[in-house]
């Protein structure tokens, strides 16, 4: 049997680097594949280009209006009532 290079991907979470596994890390052989997988099993935030763990999606951020419930945000869920200020920038 033969030796072969392969690139594959992986997803990490683009706020604290956490790789995303099970009890491994899986490997997909496309970003798209692995994004989906992150986003719609593991429940990761995929939003305006970023991919973020379950446990930093829920650290303090403005609201993300959700495109079907613009009063709940569409990173964590949250009402917008719930979430840091917009700070005006000068």
């Amino acid at each position: 049997m033969g030796v072969k290079q392969v690139t594959c991907y992986i997803a990490e979470c683009d706020d604290c680097g956490k790789e995303h596994e099970y009890d491994y890390t899986p490997h997909w052989p496309s970003e798209q594949e692995a994004r989906h997988e992150t986003v719609n099993i593991s429940e990761w935030y995929s939003g305006s280009g970023v991919l973020v763990c379950d446990d930093c999606k829920v650290k303090p951020h403005a609201h993300v209006p959700d495109p079907r419930y613009p009063d709940d945000c569409d990173r964590c869920g949250n009402p917008v009532e719930e979430h840091e200020p917009v700070e005006a920038k000068s």
